[in-house]
């Protein structure tokens, strides 16, 4: 009876071996797990065999580790009529960047796994990576007294598969046209229905959603050379339709779509008439049209359009200072107006409004955000002025208080706040629970991190420029 009791409590196993074939795990694994069954067909398994050096695929990644660092990529595709792979091409690689403390040879170790995750520790790099399957996030720890390497084309399968079928007409559903009537593009869906795509058929807001496709097209075309080649016919043509600077009769596209040479800013409503007359809402979205244009003149080596774009920034970067932004005892507007005004919400031909399209004069934080996004470098430009920034930012705060304001919103508050004060700004960001389209934490906290001691480099009256050491 007691035989059969200790049978039960004790599970049976076959006689031991040491086994002359398998490989020895105390290479890879930490001495605190060797104690325990280890997995043989786990999602690392590559990391604690031969080398330890193939890629394992912890989705969305393909992870490789070898020579003290860690590359991972999202990897692009092979594929014939047999089969298809994913090709690993390092599209960041982490290590320590003394390379006196690191041994090449030194494997990484296994210090703890789960089902879903695992942690790769570099000792001779001080580096520790926390890998979870599902995650976009790759976390790294940093022990002593270590600087990171970061080496990066990172490639942009995103970015591309989203601005290719505007490009070559393959977008389901919408795309890219040419009206003859008036000289200029319109979508499918603007050619039918005049409120579609916020207007852009009847014109409207054209410099502001061309704009972020000349962005992106630059960077594309920074990045992949042969893309911005093969597609650069149809990017001049999107930059044409609200910067063609020609006067002949055959051109396709009529003067400075939305620049004013005498306001020295755009207009933003089209072909839609209005009592107030023509009206701009977001000043930044402007700016970075022109801005965009001028990357994009960089990436193709093209001068005058680096030339022409940088010019109509400026311009419209005065005429936001000069118009769109109310200081505290400034007089261009009545005393009533400035006093309750920090910046316009639509500045019209003859009226200007504390309102948007979209929100209420009340609604301060959209206010400032339609005058703010998208954060990009040049916002610093338009957003020189520190001591105007604090009036905003001071005078923006209490709408947070309202119910129901947007989380996307008050990242533009926080990246305004951090002109001048990045350590509250930073404990703000990093409670938000969402973002606006086109903004995100990686965005905020480079904005952030980015920006210099207050009055570094800067002139009288609060403007933080670090040219302003160069022509004082």
């Amino acid at each position: 009876m007691a035989q059969n009791q200790n049978q039960l409590s004790s599970p049976f196993l076959f006689p031991r071996t040491n086994s002359s074939v398998l490989p020895d795990p105390s290479l890879f694994f930490s001495p605190d797990l060797l104690s325990t069954p280890l997995p043989t067909n786990s999602f690392f398994q590559n990391f604690v065999l031969q080398n330890g050096d193939q890629p394992e695929f912890i989705h969305p990644y393909l992870i490789k580790s070898s020579s003290s660092s860690l590359s991972l990529t999202y990897a692009s595709h092979f594929s014939n009529s047999v089969f298809t792979h994913q090709i690993f091409n390092a599209d960041l690689t982490i290590s320590a960047s003394d390379k006196t403390h690191a041994d090449s040879q030194r494997r990484h170790i296994v210090s703890s796994f789960s089902d879903l995750s695992v942690t790769l520790d570099l000792p001779s790099s001080n580096l520790r990576f926390f890998l979870v399957r599902g995650s976009p996030f790759l976390t790294c720890a940093v022990s002593a007294h270590t600087a990171l390497s970061i080496t990066e084309f990172i490639r942009w399968n995103f970015l591309k598969n989203t601005i290719t079928p505007w490009l070559d007409g393959s977008f389901g559903g919408n795309g890219f046209l040419y009206d003859g009537m008036w000289g200029g593009l319109v979508t499918k869906q603007g050619s039918t229905e005049s409120g579609a795509d916020f207007g852009f058929g009847v014109y409207n807001d054209h410099h502001f959603h061309l704009g972020y496709f000349l962005y992106a097209i630059a960077v594309l075309a920074k990045i992949d050379p042969a893309w911005g080649r093969k597609y650069r016919p149809q990017a001049y043509s999107l930059m044409a339709d609200v910067m063609n600077l020609g006067r002949n009769s055959n051109s396709n596209y009529t003067r400075l779509r939305c620049f004013d040479l005498w306001k020295l800013h755009s207009w933003a409503s089209g072909v839609t008439e209005s009592s107030g007359g023509r009206n701009q809402e977001s000043t930044s979205e402007a700016v970075n049209t022109y801005y965009s244009a001028a990357l994009m003149g960089l990436a193709y080596g093209d001068a005058p359009l680096v030339a022409t774009g940088s010019t109509l920034a400026a311009m419209e970067i005065e005429a936001a200072q000069t118009w769109w932004h109310v200081r505290e005892g400034d007089k261009m507007y009545a005393e009533d107006f400035t006093r309750e005004n920090r910046v316009v919400g639509i500045l019209w031909a003859n009226k200007r409004d504390g309102g948007l399209w979209f929100a209420p004069p009340e609604w301060r934080e959209c206010r400032l955000g339609i005058q703010v996004l998208p954060v990009l470098p040049i916002t610093e430009v338009l957003f020189s002025d520190v001591g105007f920034v604090r009036e905003l930012v001071k005078w923006t705060l209490p709408a947070l208080g309202r119910e129901g304001v947007g989380e996307g919103w008050k990242g533009f508050l926080y990246a305004m706040e951090g002109i001048y004060d990045k350590e509250v700004a930073l404990e703000k960001i990093g409670k938000l629970s969402g973002y606006d389209d086109g903004n995100s934490l990686t965005n905020l906290l480079w904005w952030i991190h980015s920006r210099g001691d207050e009055g570094e480099g800067g002139l009288e009256g609060g403007k933080l420029s670090w040219f302003g050491q160069y022509y004082q």
